[in-house]
């Protein structure tokens, strides 16, 4: 049975010669979406961002002030994203 979130951690290194990191996140949730996951959270700690992944096409970027709500996912899942960066 597939985990209905993922949650995947992307750091923020952009040196030369390194593959962007950010970008292999984004990858990794499209491929756990196929797989059956209702939803991908990738943290971006350099730009203190959350991105929730539900789909192809179907990603939402969030800054700190937002709210994020992933109750259909986990039960009363529901965080403030600057929390997720304390």
């Amino acid at each position: 049975m597939a985990a209905t979130l993922t949650a995947l951690l992307a750091t923020h290194a952009r040196q030369a010669g390194i593959e962007d990191s950010f970008h292999e996140a984004q990858g990794k949730a499209l491929e756990s979406i196929e797989s059956g996951c209702i939803a991908v959270l990738v943290l971006d700690p350099g730009n203190r961002t959350a991105t929730i992944c539900r789909g192809r096409g179907q990603a939402h970027v969030h800054g700190e002030s937002d709210t994020i709500d992933l109750s259909d996912a986990v039960p009363r899942f529901s965080v403030r994203v600057a929390e997720l960066f304390t």
